[in-house]
């Protein structure tokens, strides 16, 4: 049995030396166009500007903009309007019994009937919101219920069992002109884990503010925002602010609270030309996308047509983990430039939501994330930290694996190609001293030889094998 301690360090030079973007859909399978393959082109382009799971792992999409497909009638000299749509999609993918909501009702936390029409710039009945129409993003907040922005002009919470309204603002960034061409003011929204929302817009040049949870405060003015972007996350604690600026190649990343203000600290993910981002809720990586194929495409090592898994432990410092790619010949894009607008993952972190978006069709792609199965080998007497030769090997395309720990304690399966790239995660979780049995499922690998790693407490543990296909 070989010990190489040397190994990860190895890993990591060779990795340099081949290039980060290599790292590719460790942790996810793709599974289909979501809800049906004929749902991508209902809306015409962009569709999936705004994505959000609620707790019951409903998927709640909004389209960018209205079209002639979607109308009301109304009194007055022109007949009917264009509108805008909320779907929202049970797992399954039928749709919820209050889906395809194109007017909004409820009370605001002013005590005001709310009868909000999502069409062009008519925002709000009886109110100047007449900032640009386009859906600008839809985020759960920590109470599970969902917050859509349409434009600089307007944001809802929206419950998320009913699609009532429960709390609107108009305005939300007061110092933004709703007016400005071109969608200058355009707004969007990240929540931290107490309900403080965050605002910032698309074009550079504007401010970026904290709101309290009731949505009667200003709290902070975080500072303004230069370039372009079209998303922002913030940590569960309030403490960090990231913007990706996908004309500036990098995401933003300001320090502190709401209560002492703000602070740049640095620029992060260099390279990258971002236009959505997202946590992982179950590993609480920050995803980015590397912008689209065309139009503001990222520059290299980045590859464009995926999106980036950072472990943000060091948060001016994160580390790649993984990447998945989207799937371009199941959405029969045609346009050169296609992007992704949205991130959006289940509750439990084992769904992966991608709206993609062109100027010629649109669709929702579905991942799930891949899980092995780990299984304890009752009564075994263990005396080392031992990792077998896996079985069948060559094996086509799976095959098990059976290792033992000496101790209690973190503990890593891992599988890597011989360029040192990681192309699987079998194991990563805290294991009772014993014997254990895992499966492997090469069904998305080349043929060739891997190698596989065990590590718990001081031990690494290293061997190869063989998928012939």
């Amino acid at each position: 049995m070989k010990k190489w301690p040397s190994f990860v360090a190895a890993l990591t030079l060779i990795v340099m030396c081949i290039g980060i973007t290599d790292l590719n859909a460790q942790g996810w399978t793709f599974k289909k166009l979501f809800p049906t393959n004929t749902f991508q082109t209902f809306n015409g382009s962009g569709l999936n500007n705004a994505l959000a799971v609620d707790p019951a792992g409903r998927l709640w999409v909004a389209a960018y903009s209205t079209t002639s497909k979607d109308s009301l009638q109304r009194v007055g000299t022109t007949p009917y309007i264009f509108v805008g749509h909320i779907w929202v999609f049970n797992p399954s993918g039928s749709e919820a019994a209050f889906s395809g909501m194109k007017i909004l009702n409820g009370v605001d936390q002013n005590a005001v009937a709310v009868h909000d029409t999502l069409n062009g710039n008519c925002l709000a009945v009886g109110t100047k919101a007449n900032g640009y129409s386009s859906t600008t993003g839809f985020r759960r907040g920590p109470d599970g219920n969902m917050y859509l922005t349409k434009g600089s002009s307007i944001t809802w919470k929206l419950n998320w069992q009913t699609g009532a309204v429960m709390q609107r603002i108009i305005n939300p960034i007061p110092v933004v002109d709703t007016g400005q061409s071109g969608g200058n003011g355009s707004a969007f929204c990240a929540i931290g884990d107490d309900g403080e929302i965050f605002f910032s817009t698309v074009y550079g040049g504007n401010l970026a503010v904290a709101r309290s949870a009731d949505f009667k405060n200003v709290d902070v003015q975080v500072g303004t925002i230069g370039g372009f972007g079209r998303s922002m996350v913030v940590t569960g604690d309030d403490s960090d602010l990231y913007f990706p600026r996908y004309t500036l190649y990098a995401t933003l990343h300001y320090h502190g609270d709401p209560l002492n203000g703000y602070t740049f600290k640095d620029s992060v993910f260099k390279g990258l030309a971002g236009t959505a981002s997202s946590f992982d809720p179950k590993k609480h990586y920050l995803w980015v996308n590397a912008g689209g194929t065309a139009g503001n495409a990222s520059l290299p090592p980045w590859n464009g047509g995926r999106i980036y898994g950072f472990d943000m432990t060091n948060r001016s410092n994160p580390v790649l983990k993984d990447s998945v790619v989207y799937d371009t010949s199941v959405t029969k894009f045609t346009h050169a430039f296609c992007d992704t607008r949205d991130i959006a993952f289940s509750p439990t972190g084992d769904t992966l939501y991608l709206g993609l978006w062109s100027t010629d069709t649109t669709g929702i792609e579905m991942f799930v994330r891949n899980v092995s199965s780990v299984e304890r080998q009752p009564d075994a007497v263990v005396k080392s930290y031992e990792l077998s030769q896996n079985y069948p090997n060559p094996f086509n395309p799976t095959t098990e694996i059976d290792f033992s720990i000496l101790n209690s304690g973190a503990t890593s399966l891992k599988v890597y190609d011989l360029l040192g790239r990681e192309v699987a995660e079998l194991v990563n979780s805290d294991l009772t001293a014993g014997s254990y049995k895992v499966k492997f499922d090469g069904t998305r690998l080349s043929s060739g030889t891997y190698i596989y790693e065990l590590r718990s407490g001081d031990a690494r543990l290293v061997k190869k094998m063989m998928l012939v296909k």
